[in-house]
């Protein structure tokens, strides 16, 4: 990239604008003035001249450090004399200085390391107000983790004694403590590396190279480029220029470089705006930043909102980026993506600019990349309608690069197309569209045997309504064309799953797809391949209606083929042919031995169906004949005689309906009944398989009346006649076991007598009968006298087998939609409930359970823990007053229900934890040394199950918290990840409610919750406070800044209880929408870490309110804040420019182009008009 008179590599450019780039500073950046200092050869002159010894020449002047130790060794204090001429009175820092500093601060890291001992480097980053960390050898960072400047050789603020100056120094630094080059190895292997104020012959040089090994590239700023001394350095070198004498032009390029990487999006657009507002530049760097640009995925959106016109096309087409649209194997980045939509809409389908666009592509063979195709294709699909003639060829290079896989704006152009101008294009748009191709399937059941499927590049709903708009209504027209593209497309489809063994000429998954070529209700789930095969059907009867030639040729040609469905289509045509008798046909039909041909089956009944009643006798009669001598099958046995002779039946069973007069058949039908008496008709004789779908509706045998009365006369008898239903198969209509189990339940729910003659006059064993019964009273209100009844015969039945009816009647106590009998009041209930608890079957306790209290409310056990629950509730509730806790007995039936360790007290725990805030007001002392430590992670699997019952179902109060369940809930964040993902959330909002409501201390909850949880779960919980402010009344909600948030939010800024992300940042932002007069203090907590909008943040939406009125200044340096560190993707663009609209005038200048800045990167590409 050209910056002043300077190419820097583009991979410098890159490595900077990451924060990647090292800047390694030499003794000549201190050369100008007003810093004026030597370089090593001029200081070691004066020092020499000062000691009163010859100035160093021959290998001395090769090896400075060298001269000076043997100075030192003369006990001249060479680092004194050092220190005495760099701290030179008046020295400055010069504008290199200050343009490298200007660079450092632009990049995202300041990184620089210097050999020179001056700190004019320091003063120039300290005069631009940049806060950096500073080293000084030997004490140095890690050389690959390093963020500040670096004084490799010492400086001016240390002893002199510690200057790396002479050649012990160097040897020290460089090899036998080598803590200069341990740095140096590190660096260089991390960091791209620019060194600058060198020369191949400094002494530092040949101590470096030591160091340069490989790594990160390495450049050097140099007035000789051409030195060979670089490459041998491993050293890349970047040319600048030397006029006069003066070095000027490295301070100018590096102070360029610096003012670009320091332009935010705004600038840019400012710059681009300026340079397109003319024709393409000439100049070397205006030229170089514009070819960054459109390389830039941040910046090449302000190029394409802005460049227009011919000129800038022309220039556009010779850019790499741009000329990566053309080559189809290079995928797509977000910067082709916006050049291919700037060229389609703003050149190739505007018709003054077209044949530009179009020159542009011939320069490239006519090749378009995918994103090209898919932006012109949608350009052709928005430009207005009817398409003109000059976007005609734009058309033809879609359909010569289009890929299979994205044919859909060929769709667009082919239902968009006017009949008759554009004729020639819509038949090239069908045929390309409705070209089949092969694609690999799972081969099922046939391991190792590929499988392959026929597609089309068109969908069926564009092809359908392209057919149906386009050629039906002009077939007369397009008939004879569209014949011979579909005749191709379908002999191609056959040819390519036959070469690949997924078909042959007696089998064509094609065909056996479509149960009939003409419209038909089992063909009713259409493929691309219907539209195909309807395309040839209408197109062959349309031109045998009207007696054209190739329709005839066509049907002597397809029942040739190998394609099984061209045979049918042939047939087809037969059936319909205009020019041949009822005779002809029957004739044609025999001779070609089709009668039996499997898949020509429906196509062949077609044409008896249609033939047969006016065919001559002896046709008729010679069909018969043929239907008698087939068909051919393998096996002599009785089961192969049988199977061929059902064939036989099948088809002239369909001749005697369609010509019952016929005595040839009639007679041979006959025969084969005598012969086979259980033959019976098929429903769809012409079809190889049918299906039909719809509901079945329960029908019951009688009404609830009925079976009243019938079990009054005999229960036995009508229990056997329901039985009969019960035969295992499956009924579409009718009466069915089902139905009259159901029957038997609303029986007994209306007459709930009727359940006791049913169960004595039943075996024990009809588990089904028995359960309707339990069913049926479960729903039932009886009296109490029937109640206990009902109770003492359930006691005695085999439990485990009816579990599920029992406890559904337990636990549904009361609770019908009707009125239902409270079971639950009766002691003999109880008593029930124990006994079923010992009849369910036990397990270990499952691990892997998805949701646990769905699981529990539907399961035995659970069911029992409800039933439990509610009579507790119920007796709490009649004592009143004088309730004084669970009685003994409650007690132990509970605690044998939580004490085990199998699937049942998995259940009951559930379900008893989702009610801890009911039975630690039911009972204190019992819950908490029973129920509340069933919460305990000690134990995960259990506390798992508990902890999902308790976050949907639960609640709390701080006497709860304060038994325990505070604690508890902290435990719960540090296992969150034993949760799954609705529980998580939950866990947060119960925390949350903690936070806001509890009358504890919120704080100490807030940053122990915090501490305890990962990012994620903060983040959450951090969202479910927003929430809850929001619904809070405004003064309950500013109420909570001085309660607890302020100080959290500070805690949280200086690490308390741990550093805070950018995602926690950004959630915690949200908190000052709703903090009222506290939104500046909350402003500046939100701004003192880098925070985001989050992914469908309400933010803008809140801003975009009153609440924009409230702090005008603050809100704005807030939006600017956010909006910096906000990612992609962003669609809260409108809102953001009312809000910018708003805020005009009112707020800082500053803050409001820093929010357009980063609107232009997010993509509001108007943002520059705000």
């Amino acid at each position: 990239m050209w910056i002043r008179d300077v190419d820097f590599p583009s991979e410098l450019i890159t490595a900077h604008r990451s924060g990647e780039l090292v800047i390694f500073v030499g003794a000549g950046a201190s050369l100008d003035e007003p810093s004026g200092l030597p370089d090593f050869l001029s200081l070691t002159n004066v020092i020499a001249a000062e000691a009163e010894v010859p100035a160093p020449d021959g290998d001395d002047r090769r090896q400075l450090d060298g001269f000076l130790g043997r100075l030192s060794d003369q006990n001249i204090d060479v680092h004194q004399r050092v220190v005495a001429h760099i701290d030179k009175l008046g020295s400055s820092p010069n504008r290199l200085h200050e343009a490298l500093a200007e660079l450092a601060i632009a990049s995202q890291q300041i990184r620089i390391v210097t050999t020179n001992y001056d700190l004019h480097i320091s003063s120039a980053l300290r005069g631009r107000e940049a806060v950096f960390d500073e080293y000084s050898g030997p004490a140095l960072p890690l050389g690959n983790d390093f963020v500040g400047l670096v004084y490799l050789h010492g400086d001016l603020r240390q002893e002199p004694r510690r200057l790396v100056v002479t050649d012990v120094d160097f040897g020290r630094a460089y090899l036998r403590d080598a803590w200069a080059a341990r740095f140096l190895e590190r660096m260089f292997g991390a960091y791209t590396v620019l060194f600058v104020g060198y020369s191949h012959s400094d002494v530092v040089m040949r101590y470096l190279a030591r160091a340069l090994g490989p790594g990160a590239a390495r450049y050097i700023l140099t007035d000789d480029p051409d030195a060979p001394n670089w490459r041998l350095l491993g050293l890349r070198p970047v040319g600048y220029p030397v006029v006069d004498g003066s070095h000027a032009a490295l301070a100018e390029a590096i102070g360029g470089w610096a003012t670009r990487a320091s332009m935010g999006l705004l600038d840019h657009r400012r710059r681009i705006a300026e340079l397109t507002s003319a024709a393409p530049t000439q100049i070397p760097e205006e030229e170089s930043y514009l070819e960054s640009v459109v390389a830039d995925t941040h910046l090449v959106g302000l190029f394409t909102e802005l460049a227009r016109g011919r000129e800038w096309l022309e220039w556009t087409a010779r850019q790499p980026e741009f000329r990566k649209l053309f080559d189809e194997a290079v995928p797509p980045t977000d910067t082709s993506r916006s050049l291919a939509y700037w060229f389609a809409q703003n050149f190739v389908v505007e018709e003054g600019l077209t044949t530009a666009a179009f020159a542009v592509l011939r320069e490239s063979h006519g090749r378009l990349g995918p994103t090209l195709c898919e932006a012109i294709g949608h350009a052709l699909h928005m430009a207005p309608a009817p398409r003109p003639a000059w976007l005609t060829p734009w058309l033809v290079q879609l359909i010569e690069n289009a890929s299979a896989e994205s044919p859909d704006w060929l769709e667009y152009a082919l239902t968009k197309s006017r009949w008759p101008q554009d004729e020639t294009i819509i038949l090239l748009l069908f045929d390309q569209l409705t070209e089949p191709y092969a694609r690999p399937q799972v081969s099922f059941g046939l391991p190792g045997k590929m499988r392959f499927t026929i597609e089309l590049r068109g969908s069926t709903h564009g092809l359908d309504q392209a057919w149906s708009e386009l050629f039906q209504p002009n077939l007369s027209r397009l008939a004879a064309a569209t014949l011979t593209i579909v005749g191709r497309h379908l002999r191609r489809a056959w040819q390519l799953l036959a070469t690949a063994e997924s078909a042959s000429n007696s089998f064509d998954p094609v065909s056996f797809g479509r149960s009939a070529i003409e419209p038909h209700s089992q063909d009713a789930r259409r493929e691309p391949i219907d539209s195909l095969i309807d395309a040839a059907r209408d197109s062959l009867l349309s031109l045998l209606q009207a007696g054209h030639p190739l329709g005839a040729a066509t049907l002597v040609d397809w029942a040739d083929a190998d394609a099984p469905l061209l045979n049918r289509l042939a047939l087809h045509g037969f059936i319909h042919r205009p020019d041949l008798d009822s005779t002809e046909k029957i004739k044609w039909l025999r001779g070609k031995s089709w009668v039996y041909v499997h898949h020509l089956r429906h196509e062949v009944f077609s044409l008896l169906a249609l033939a047969l009643p006016d065919a001559e006798q002896a046709q008729a009669n010679g069909l018969v004949d043929d239907i008698m001598a087939g068909p051919e099958g393998d096996g002599d046995g009785a089961e192969a005689l049988r199977s061929r002779t059902y064939a036989q039946f099948n088809i002239l069973t369909w001749v005697n309906r369609h010509r019952p007069d016929l005595e040839a058949a009639v007679e041979a039908l006959g025969a084969i009944r005598e012969q086979y008496p259980d033959f019976e008709v098929r429903e769809h004789p012409d079809l190889v398989s049918s299906m039909t779908t719809g509901w079945v509706r329960p029908v019951p045998p009688m009404t609830t009346e009925e079976l009243h009365v019938q079990i009054g006369v005999d229960v036995a008898s009508v229990i056997e006649e329901l039985r009969r239903l019960d035969d295992g198969g499956f009924r579409f209509e009718g009466p069915t076991w089902e139905s009259a189990l159901a029957l038997i339940r609303d029986t007994v729910r209306e007459f709930p007598g009727d359940g006791f003659a049913i169960l004595r006059g039943i075996p024990d064993s009809e588990i089904s009968v028995v359960g309707a019964v339990i069913t049926g009273w479960s729903a039932a209100l009886v009296s109490d006298d029937d109640a206990n009844k009902i109770l003492q015969l359930l006691t005695g039945l085999d439990l485990a087998s009816v579990s599920e009816s029992v406890s559904r009647m337990l636990s549904d106590s009361g609770q019908g939609e009707t009125s239902s009998t409270e079971w639950h009041r009766y002691p003999a209930a109880k008593g029930l409930a124990q006994r079923l608890w010992l009849a369910i079957e036990t397990r270990p306790a499952d691990v892997d359970v998805e949701d646990w209290l769905i699981e529990a409310i539907n399961n035995d056990a659970g069911r029992v823990a409800l039933f439990w629950t509610r009579t507790i509730s119920t007796e709490w509730r009649d004592a009143g007053d004088s309730w004084s806790g669970l009685d003994a007995d409650t007690q132990r039936q509970l605690e044998l229900m939580i004490s085990g360790d199998d699937s049942r007290s998995a259940m009951a725990e559930t379900v008893l934890g989702s009610q801890l805030f009911f039975f630690f007001n039911a009972d204190r002392v019992w819950c908490e040394q029973h129920l509340l430590q069933l919460f305990d992670w000690s134990t995960p699997a259990r506390a798992r199950r508990v902890w999902d019952g308790f976050l949907i179902w639960g609640r709390w109060n701080d006497q709860l918290l304060d038994a325990g369940l505070r604690q508890l809930y902290l435990n719960t964040a540090s296992n969150a990840s034993f949760l799954r993902v609705e529980l998580t959330r939950q866990l947060c909002v119960h925390a949350a409610a903690i936070s806001l409501f509890s009358e504890a201390d919120a704080l100490e909850f807030a940053r122990r919750f915090t501490a305890n949880g990962d990012v994620a779960l903060s983040v959450e919980w951090m969202d479910q406070v927003s929430w809850q402010l929001a619904v809070l009344p405004a003064d309950a909600a500013e109420s909570q800044w001085g309660r607890w948030i302020e100080q959290y939010w500070r805690g949280r800024i200086v690490s308390i209880p741990r550093r805070l992300s950018v995602k926690e940042a950004s959630a915690l932002a949200v908190w000052t929408l709703y903090l009222g007069r506290f939104v500046p203090e909350a402003v500046r907590l939100a701004t003192a870490s880098p925070a985001g909008l989050q992914a469908h943040s309400h933010i803008l939406r809140k801003l975009d309110s009153d609440v924009l009125d409230s702090a005008p200044d603050e809100l704005g340096a807030f939006l600017a804040h956010l909006m910096k560190h906000t990612e992609p993707p962003f669609w809260e663009c409108r809102p953001l420019a009312r809000i910018v609209r708003r805020l005009r005038g009112r707020v800082k200048e500053s803050d409001i182009n820093a929010v357009i800045a980063a609107a232009l990167r997010l993509g509001c590409m108007s943002a520059g008009e705000w």
